[in-house]
């Protein structure tokens, strides 16, 4: 005979009415979509075509290099996105100046 375990108590608690969901983040890469080629070589090309011919823009590699230690720090600094500090669009811009500097 099998025995049955109870259910666990949920781990969330339930909603409060009165707060109003302010974000949803969901991460579909892998899942629901795949980039059309690697994101660092998408970061390097729109730089390319934001910034223009005259500018020098590090291909891929280099950028996916330096994206991780510009994306720690930005977290280090700035929890969660930056949440009660910055804006995501300021995270977000703060952690590509990095990238690119």
């Amino acid at each position: 005979e099998e025995m049955v375990q109870p259910m666990p108590p949920p781990l969330a608690r339930p909603a409060d009415s009165r707060r109003a969901v302010r974000l949803i983040s969901l991460d579909c890469t892998g899942t629901l979509f795949e980039w059309s080629a690697p994101i660092g070589e998408l970061y390097s090309r729109s730089a390319a075509r934001a910034l223009g011919p005259e500018h020098a823009v590090p291909d891929g590699g280099v950028v996916m290099e330096a994206f991780a230690p510009a994306f720690a720090e930005g977290l280090r600094r700035w929890p969660n996105y930056g949440y009660g500090e910055l804006s995501s669009r300021d995270f977000w811009s703060k952690v590509a100046q990095a990238t690119f500097q």
